[in-house]
């Protein structure tokens, strides 16, 4: 197991705006050997993490065997750019075992794709989430801080503005705002007081305070809201980024 060395100024401040936010996270460092068998050891400080957080417990799991595997897998999503460079919670899937020799002693992590996007001796924070769920942002390469207080929402943005929340509860949020604007004037202007084809899109996220921009990300605490005109042609499509399997009668797709 490679000792995780010391922080680096922008790790440093990264952790530092992860405790500001009231984030709480393990810290998790990629050994050369991790990237290059993508087998990762989970440290004290991560077990421990992922069983207060009931995420896994080590603990209680089985080592695997020639004959019966044990693993246990739970849906992860890291922080970094797609292939047209935008950023994104790109989907992983983190499987958590023990090793078959030495009954299990070796506490072992697979989180898928995590080498693409991850130099030797970096550092990621990972972050629990009341789903169940995890996500990994690598505190070697982007400043937390910076995408914390851009005034154009992101990625990291709506985790920490949905921390600790459950899906369920940021979903109920957002309708219990929204059904408070219910019967309200709210003008369809642009910033520059000037009509617009999407000015009806524009005056409902400035009602519910969300600034003009042009991400691609969802619009409110991972939730792309869509609206149009009522006399207009053109239909209000939505969709899923990531299906929720457990939710969905189809089960599959």
């Amino acid at each position: 197991m490679s000792r995780m060395r010391l922080k680096t100024p922008i790790e440093e401040k990264n952790c530092l705006s992860l405790q500001q936010n009231g984030i709480d996270y393990a810290l998790l460092q990629i050994t050369p050997t991790g990237i290059k068998k993508k087998i990762l050891d989970a440290t004290r400080e991560v077990t421990e993490y992922l069983a207060r957080n009931e995420i896994h417990d080590y603990s209680t799991q089985q080592p695997e065997s020639a004959e019966v595997t044990h693993k246990v897998a739970r849906q992860a999503f890291i922080f970094d750019k797609d292939k047209k460079q935008k950023y994104m919670w790109l989907p992983s899937l983190t499987v958590f075992y023990r090793s078959r020799t030495k009954d299990g002693a070796f506490r072992r992590m697979n989180i898928y794709r995590i080498h693409s996007y991850t130099k030797p001796f970096d550092k990621y924070a990972i972050i629990a989430s009341k789903d169940k769920e995890l996500y990994l942002i690598n505190i070697s390469k982007y400043d937390i801080a910076s995408f914390a207080q851009d005034s154009a929402y992101n990625p990291i943005r709506q985790l920490i503005d949905a921390y600790p929340y459950t899906k369920q509860q940021v979903a109920q949020n957002l309708f219990d705002k929204l059904n408070a604007l219910r019967g309200q004037w709210i003008p369809a202007v642009n910033s520059n007081n000037k009509r617009h084809p999407n000015a009806v899109g524009y005056a409902i996220e400035a009602a519910l305070g969300i600034p003009m921009n042009s991400s691609n990300a969802p619009d409110y605490m991972g939730i792309e809201i869509k609206s149009h005109r009522a006399n207009s042609s053109r239909k209000g499509d939505l969709f899923g980024l990531f299906p929720d399997w457990d939710i969905s009668k189809f089960k599959e797709g």
